[in-house]
């Protein structure tokens, strides 16, 4: 499952201020304070103008992996393989 958005940056600010205000007022427990730190940093990312996609940790392993095969099979003369461009091109429409 993966989830692709795009997210009001006012939206986002107010709950970073939120959080940050939750530890400056010692509103949360003082062993979550490295945790929300960190969800601070990862909805800081969700401002991007290109947004974010999130998945669970196996799909992004899986996609990586075959991100990591299609460049080594690119990095040793696959692209010249018969039927190659054809499949790009075919993935290129597909898109």
């Amino acid at each position: 499952m993966m989830i692709s958005a795009l997210y009001p940056k006012e939206s986002i600010d107010k709950i970073i201020w939120t959080l940050d205000a939750a530890i400056d007022y010692d509103v949360c427990q003082y062993g979550d304070v490295e945790l929300i730190r960190d969800f601070i940093t990862t909805l800081s990312n969700l401002k991007r103008p290109d947004g974010v996609v999130i998945c669970k940790p196996g799909e992004y392993a899986r996609l990586t992996a075959a991100e990591d095969k299609l460049l080594m099979l690119e990095g040793y003369g696959v692209d010249n393989w018969e039927g190659y461009d054809d499949a790009m091109q075919a993935l290129e429409n597909q898109e």
